[in-house]
């Protein structure tokens, strides 16, 4: 009998059983706000991009001769990184 006919409680899910499907690339910060290093191989790739991303915009727009355009570069790096931690991270945690 299901809990929908009166056969009991109705079933809860717990932050730790996360479906098959729903792989998280970062896990949070177990205290503080932010997310840890990658969980698996997509997140490794996000990471080591941004790195790549960052050093190449050193030798493309050397900050001593195009500050501007290398403060926009690492904006988008950021704002880039951010989104994946957004999508693909785990909810960071409260408290």
């Amino acid at each position: 009998m299901s809990a929908e006919q009166g056969g009991g409680a109705p079933r809860t899910t717990s932050r730790a059983a996360v479906p098959a499907s729903r792989c998280y690339w970062f896990r949070a910060k177990p205290s503080g706000l932010g997310w840890d290093l990658p969980l698996c191989w997509q997140g490794w790739v996000v990471f080591v991009l941004a790195l790549v991303a960052i050093v190449a915009s050193f030798v493309l727009f050397p900050p001593n001769r195009q500050l501007v355009p290398f403060l926009a570069v690492h904006g988008g790096i950021v704002l880039v990184v951010l989104m994946a931690f957004l999508w693909k991270g785990e909810p960071l945690r409260r408290g």
